[in-house]
């Protein structure tokens, strides 16, 4: 009878199907490593101007979502077939602004929930504050709430109907501004009373229409 091999010969002498097998696990760990350090790449690179410290991008970010709240609230209205208002906090605050539904139907008060608003105890309020956005790094606020741009007077809400449009028959222009560089930049929302079609701005340095110094 033939003697055992030493444990280290016999691991020298693996079947050459097993070695194989062995170098292509390591070889898909490896692929699946480049794989991933692609998609972060790509993750990262759509990131970065969000997290970019310049101002007039920030305050681009900052009018999206506010843009964006006022379309979901339209969406709402018109699914289903009720009336949502905006209401903008200009003299207790002007950073925050508040949802809630204003029609006839008692059932539709309660909002749906969303992770980027608060609610109050009952949920028939959204309150959103442009302090608390994600990714947002400069200061903006809400400068005013005007109706008919061409001849502006302060309002300070805004309702959608079930048909989409505004209740209000003047267009309704929303300004943002910051100051964050020491120099007042102003950023517009338009929302068209027919259509309710909402339209940001370009960022500007003057002084918008009816806006006190």
């Amino acid at each position: 009878m033939h003697a055992p091999k030493p444990k280290s010969e016999t691991a020298l002498t693996l079947p050459s199907s097993r070695r194989r097998a062995g170098c292509f696990r390591r070889a898909f760990s490896l692929v699946e490593v480049l794989i991933a350090v692609a998609i972060l790449g790509i993750f990262a690179a759509a990131a970065i101007p969000y997290f970019s410290s310049n101002v007039p991008q920030q305050m681009q970010m900052a009018a999206d979502n506010l843009a964006n709240d006022l379309v979901y609230a339209r969406g709402l209205a018109v699914a289903n077939n009720s009336s949502y208002r905006f209401t903008f906090n200009l003299a207790s605050s002007n950073t925050t602004y508040v949802l809630q539904h204003s029609g006839t139907n008692p059932a539709l008060n309660k909002l749906p929930p969303s992770p980027f608003h608060t609610f109050n105890a009952g949920r028939t309020q959204q309150t959103a504050d442009l302090t608390k956005q994600p990714m947002l790094y400069c200061t903006v606020v809400i400068v005013a709430v005007q109706k008919s741009p061409a001849a502006p007077s302060r309002v300070t809400d805004l309702e959608f109907g079930p048909l989409g449009n505004t209740t209000r028959p003047e267009v309704t222009l929303i300004w943002l501004g910051s100051r964050a560089t020491g120099t007042r930049m102003f950023i517009p929302i338009t929302v068209n009373p027919i259509t309710g079609i909402v339209d940001v701005g370009e960022v500007q340095e003057a002084l918008p229409l009816g806006v006190s110094p």
